[in-house]
């Protein structure tokens, strides 16, 4: 009697869950890490631990952890915008202004429930510069955000609530760096994170600061 040949199938491996929600849990559990210990000290292993499954299992998922890296850069990219542009969607009759810093403050609720997210956002940027397998991520991480800045821009343009003959470019860029420079506050506590959320609101309401009145 001829022996039957048993092929063993490519993919998910088998007891791995749900191939969808198994890779969401690997990612997850890859943005945790990566925030608490950085992109050089963290491995596979102990993502894969964290993500309740094998190292071998992990690797049917993902080649390599620079390829881990993209996917939890752009699931927190995709996160971050998505509550931005949320916040703009919920709140048409705003300013600018105020849909910004609704956004702001909806980030901070974000952090609540998963701290490591913003974590991860605030060092992703240097964290792209010191390790040069992930330099190719350049652009993927900032065309997002850039995207959602200057639709807002454009719409604060078009609605008169950017002053006359400012570059769109140049506010654009500011207003990045600014939201970043928040955002990285939210590890330090929530009441330092919604005082500077309030500060920057003054600032670009003009509000802030004054020019003394000369003689």
């Amino acid at each position: 009697m001829q022996k039957k040949t048993v092929r063993k199938k490519l993919g998910r491996p088998e007891g791995a869950g749900g191939g969808i929600e198994t890779r969401r849990k690997i990612i997850i559990a890859a943005v945790d890490c990566f925030a608490e210990r950085g992109y050089a000290n963290s491995n596979n292993q102990d993502i894969a631990k964290a993500a309740g499954i094998t190292s071998g299992a992990l690797y049917h998922y993902f080649e390599s952890k620079a390829a881990l890296y993209r996917e939890a850069l752009q699931l927190i990219v995709t996160t971050l915008v998505g509550t931005y542009r949320a916040a703009c969607d919920q709140n048409p009759d705003r300013t600018s202004i105020d849909q910004l810093c609704i956004g702001l403050r909806e980030v901070m609720v974000l952090s609540r429930s998963w701290p490591g997210a913003l974590r991860f956002a605030a060092a992703s940027f240097s964290e792209i510069q010191r390790n040069s397998e992930l330099d190719w991520l350049n652009e993927m991480d900032a065309r997002l955000f850039y995207d959602f800045f200057y639709d807002l821009v454009e719409r604060a343009k078009l609605r008169g609530e950017l002053a006359p003959g400012a570059n769109v470019e140049s506010v654009v860029k500011v207003l990045i760096v600014c939201n970043m420079g928040i955002s990285s506050l939210a590890e330090q506590g929530e009441d330092i994170f919604l005082e500077a959320v309030t500060t920057f609101e003054q600032l670009i309401a003009g509000s802030l600061m004054k020019r003394p009145h000369l003689a």
